[in-house]
């Protein structure tokens, strides 16, 4: 559920890009990232809005497996736990 979540999440910018090719318009559509990034180092800031999509979706695909490496070993911690407080009495 975090993974599908978090991809959804982080897909989102792409819409109007896929609507340029299933329904193209004279007008441009407006492309925002979910996640204010600024590479604009060597350019104008508007020209590495894939770059920021990509590393939007790495960044969030990395948090989901994180919070989930967590909670797997909280849970694993508690069983360990209740494992022990059953061998005990």
């Amino acid at each position: 559920m975090t993974f599908s979540a978090s991809l959804i999440f982080y897909i989102l910018p792409m819409e109007p890009v896929v609507m340029d090719l299933i329904i193209p318009l004279n007008v441009s559509r407006l492309r925002q990232a979910t996640i204010n990034v600024d590479y604009s180092i060597y350019g104008l800031p508007g020209d590495h809005f894939y770059l920021s999509v990509i590393h939007g979706l790495l960044l969030g695909l990395v948090a989901a497996i994180l919070i989930a490496s967590v909670d797997s070993f909280v849970v694993i911690g508690a069983e360990h736990c209740c494992g022990l407080f059953k061998a005990t009495g």
